[in-house]
């Protein structure tokens, strides 16, 4: 079991701060869109990709001690001022005074979530999987971003449209900053793949997904599985994913041996009329 100290914590938002700034860039260079940007604020970090894009946030807010109303100023403008709502994800450990500011401030919650970590020191030898993920080539990841957006919009490729924003925010996040794609093939298609970034040693484990109809077979777990064995082999010492509290993604990660390091409050804040 790992502990889930304020110092685990720090490290963990601030590779997601940063994995925030990594996915601006790597959207401007991919997609040549400037209109995706973030801003640096310490170690935290706030990302608009659009305004309805799930991205739009920040992380990391109050790791680096007491939080100054000027910082919130900061983060409300950027996100206002492109006509999207303020969305400032807060861990359970980080310094009360953020907390204290946003009610200040007239935030409401919108959503909770548990984030759970795995010692990788501990990973041992697993039997050999049914199911063989593959790291997926430059050449594959378009293919592998279709699967997984199907699979994120609860259907199969081909069976209807896809928005493109879906897509492209799967395209991207899996080409930023020191992250890679796993996927799994049945009968010669892609059933499902997942990914994985790597930051100072956290193995951050995102965007995985099954089309429906190939579910109940494993795939998941096999690239839950391929995904550890490559950060343990990359010399990460801990992995990290995101989940809804009491669900069974979280059920599946608890079976993964993922124990809850601590928990995280999404605060909201509409633009001005």
């Amino acid at each position: 079991m790992i502990f889930g100290s304020t110092d685990l914590a720090k490290r963990i938002e601030t590779a997601q701060a940063q994995n925030q700034m990594d996915y601006a860039k790597a959207y401007q260079q991919l997609l040549s869109d400037s209109t995706t940007t973030a801003l640096r604020l310490g170690s935290a970090a706030a990302l608009y990709a659009g305004v309805e894009s799930p991205l739009t946030q920040s992380f990391g807010l109050g790791m680096d001690g007491e939080v100054e109303e000027q910082q919130i100023e900061a983060i409300e403008e950027f996100f206002f001022s492109r006509g999207a709502a303020t969305h400032v994800e807060v861990a359970n450990l980080a310094d009360m005074s953020l907390t204290t500011l946003l009610g200040k401030r007239g935030y409401a919650v919108c959503e909770y979530s548990h984030v759970l970590g795995f010692d990788l020191q501990q990973l041992g030898a697993s039997p050999a999987p049914a199911l063989r993920p593959y790291r997926l080539e430059a050449t594959e990841l378009e293919a592998a971003a279709e699967a997984i957006a199907a699979g994120f919009m609860e259907q199969n490729i081909g069976e209807g449209e896809i928005p493109q924003s879906i897509r492209e925010m799967f395209v991207v996040s899996i080409q930023t900053a020191g992250s890679s794609a796993f996927a799994v093939t049945i009968d010669g298609e892609i059933a499902g793949a997942g990914g994985i970034t790597i930051l100072d040693g956290v193995a951050m484990l995102s965007g995985a997904a099954t089309q429906p109809k190939f579910r109940g077979r494993g795939v998941q777990q096999a690239l839950i599985q391929a995904r550890l064995q490559f950060a343990h082999d990359e010399g990460c010492v801990i992995a990290q994913v995101s989940t809804a509290p009491g669900t069974i993604s979280q059920k599946n990660m608890h079976n993964k041996q993922f124990s809850i390091l601590y928990a995280r409050t999404k605060f909201v804040k509409m633009p001005p009329m």
